[in-house]
């Protein structure tokens, strides 16, 4: 059997007589160090340290930047550091970025029809269901689902859901549920507190409802969620108390007066305070009896997996594309630049096996159907 070895380096660059070669090989010592620091960072502070919040909401890919400089002078200066550059290049792309490769047991597509065995799971978040109300039909028939959790449904998506022949369905403020088979009950989280909080426009708006799901081989719960979003709290950079001030007056506004009376706490803090809160509840009333009963988990998360909030209250579910899915799984497209993977279908793992992910094609929302399929 062959031995495994890791790729030797010659640090007789680091200290070469040549300035260019010298200097060439540091910086690609730096960036893969820097690589190893920001992954790091991303995993243990994202929520709670602005820079690392800012890489986790933001486009990843600026850590790919250096890359276009040290490559081509590592080629040409300093051969040996190239290899410091792989390994930092491979951290960049997988554990920050967030490529995953594990290949679906289905295939690389979604199977035109799951088998009899199959719950295929898909979650969208249909921007209020103005274009995704004149396509549904066809994202049912394209991606044969048997249960659908859709966030930012409006009315006329709904009204569209209930027509749609042989299905079961359920709505809940701007949370449209659609399943297969008999629905028996619904029970939603209360979030009272969270109300009260959301009047300030800091967060608190998450929704989740839970329904039982009369499945042949058996009964399991669904969830279909939307949490809330990190960019309450990013905006705030851009206004009257962030990196681009537009209060020249000097008279504090009313923001800035909450603020200084919670003692200086910023909105980016507050927000994420809210959050780490919101997911905790969600987290406990969702999948708190995962070990006694089945239970699937879908919707906007609106945190990647690399969320440190995500990983201490979620981590406990099998997320689907983590283990079954291939490449980034972009789920959120937000203008040219930012593509982020928010959208999750979770599972209890006692309960169920993955048997691929996959993300959907444009359906008219900033969002992809993240799709998943399972099996008991």
């Amino acid at each position: 059997m062959p031995r495994l070895q890791w790729p030797v380096v010659d640090v007789a660059e680091w200290t070469s007589r040549r300035a260019i070669t010298r200097w060439t090989f540091r910086a690609a010592a730096l960036y893969a160090v820097a690589m190893v620091a920001t992954w790091i960072a991303l995993f243990t502070s994202s929520e709670f340290w602005l820079p690392a919040t800012l890489l986790a909401y933001g486009p990843r890919w600026v850590v790919l930047l250096p890359l276009v400089v040290l490559l081509p002078m590592a080629v040409l200066f300093a051969r040996t550091s190239v290899k410091l550059l792989a390994v930092g290049a491979l951290i960049a792309i997988m554990p920050i970025m967030g490529f995953r490769v594990a290949v679906p047991t289905e295939g690389l597509l979604p199977p035109a029809a799951p088998g009899a065995d199959r719950i295929r799971v898909l979650s969208l978040n249909a921007q209020s269901g103005a274009i995704v109300k004149l396509r549904l039909a066809g994202i049912l028939e394209s991606y044969a689902p048997s249960i659908v959790a859709m966030q930012e449904c409006g009315d006329e998506l709904a009204a569209v859901a209930a027509q749609q022949r042989g299905w079961y369905t359920a709505r809940y403020e701007s949370l449209c549920t659609m399943s297969r088979w008999p629905i028996e009950f619904a029970d939603t989280m209360p979030r009272a507190a969270f109300q009260r909080v959301s009047q300030l426009g800091y967060g608190g708006t998450g929704i989740v409802i839970r329904y039982g799901i009369a499945h042949p081989a058996g009964p399991f719960q669904f969830v279909n969620l939307h949490l809330e979003t990190a960019r309450k709290g990013l905006e705030s950079l851009m206004g009257s108390d962030g990196l681009i001030p537009d209060n020249a007056t000097g008279v504090p506004s009313p923001e800035e007066e909450q603020r200084n009376a919670r003692g200086g706490e910023d909105r980016v803090a507050l927000n994420a305070r809210i959050r780490e809160g919101e997911a905790e509840r969600a987290s406990v009333w969702s999948a708190r009896k995962m070990d006694d009963i089945p239970i699937v988990v879908a919707g906007d998360f609106n945190m990647p997996v690399e969320s440190s909030i995500y990983r201490r209250y979620w981590s406990g579910l099998t997320n689907a594309f983590d283990s079954k899915g291939l490449g980034f799984g972009f789920s959120k497209h937000e203008g040219t630049l930012l593509r982020l993977r928010i959208d999750h279908v979770l599972s209890a793992p006692k309960w169920f096996r993955v048997r691929g992910a996959w993300v959907g094609d444009d359906v008219g929302s900033d969002h992809r159907p993240m799709i998943a399929d399972l099996t008991r």
